[in-house]
């Protein structure tokens, strides 16, 4: 038994699924169902049971995870707490896929010519995995969208991204200054699985909006592609206006009371502790406070 399979089954019984917990662990679902196993078999019993309902906790899996919640936590706080014991200064920034457009332009070759001697390691993943991995000490900082976290967090604004739609100058809603999602009800939508798209959905989901379809593509670039390709809109960010060479597409914002991205750095108030961490954001803080003085010059 070790602390890997701990959180696997604390995660399959908190989403009720194999296929969700496996996409919330980023990693797959034989592999997620082999290391069940595994640890049925040491324990000797069945912590799980099938039904119309999902993936239950049998009486077994119920006792098992009292002792692992309490095992877990305590984990979390040993990783947190040996962070600055590190003999070799590493930073370790999860980011939700598609906010490095929204960081200062060369944010990280920037932070390494500054600080040679870190060890950087950036990812993106989905917002819900960036918040996982830092709550339980996969992460030293998370770059997310509109987090909400128990307290012991700190956070730093960075930006605040609108959504926009990206079409065929000849689209109906391309002469458009602004579009309401009520106005996207039965259109076809062209998405990627990154959690701009999400938030859009969720949201026409909550207004009731239906898509007459939705097609799913792997990246950003794929989604320009389609976009010009079949005519219809896509799910895209304002920092990427002008950045993607299709001079027929245009790119219009959806109203900014409805959707909105709300990059926010957080880390654990124990990294105040860490010193790649606290260099880190000091330097986002500096290199965010220059961009708005480089904006503010152009404007006068």
């Amino acid at each position: 038994m070790d602390f890997k399979q701990l959180e696997y089954f604390k995660t399959i019984y908190e989403e009720g699924s194999i296929s969700r917990a496996a996409e919330k662990l980023y990693i797959s679902q034989q592999g997620l169902s082999k290391a069940i196993l595994a640890l049925e078999k040491e324990l000797d019993c069945r912590l799980f049971e099938r039904s119309f309902k999902g993936i239950q906790l049998k009486e077994p899996g119920e006792a098992l995870l009292v002792h692992v919640d309490r095992v877990l936590e305590e984990r979390d706080c040993i990783l947190r707490s040996m962070t600055k014991y590190r003999e070799h200064e590493k930073l370790s920034i999860h980011m939700v896929i598609g906010s490095r457009f929204s960081l200062p332009k060369g944010c990280f070759k920037r932070f390494l010519d500054r600080y040679p001697q870190i060890e950087l390691n950036v990812q993106e993943l989905k917002n819900e995995v960036c918040l996982y991995n830092l709550e339980h000490g996969k992460a030293d900082v998370a770059v997310v969208i509109s987090p909400v976290l128990e307290k012991g967090y700190e956070c730093l604004p960075i930006k605040k991204e609108r959504i926009t739609l990206v079409m065929p100058r000849e689209h109906e809603l391309a002469v458009r200054k602004e579009i309401s999602v009520t106005e996207l009800d039965g259109t076809r939508i062209v998405y990627h699985s990154g959690s701009s798209s999400a938030v859009v959905i969720e949201q026409c989901g909550k207004s009731g909006i239906r898509f007459s379809k939705m097609i799913e593509v792997p990246g950003m670039v794929a989604l320009y592609q389609t976009c010009s390709a079949m005519g219809i809109p896509g799910i895209s960010l304002e920092s990427l206006d002008g950045k993607m060479a299709f001079p027929n597409l245009v790119s219009v914002p959806v109203s900014e009371e409805e959707v909105a991205w709300d990059i926010t750095l957080v880390y654990h108030e124990s990294m105040k502790k860490v010193k790649p961490v606290m260099e880190f954001v000091n330097y986002l803080k500096e290199r965010l406070t220059d961009e708005d003085a480089d904006f503010l010059s152009e404007m006068i």
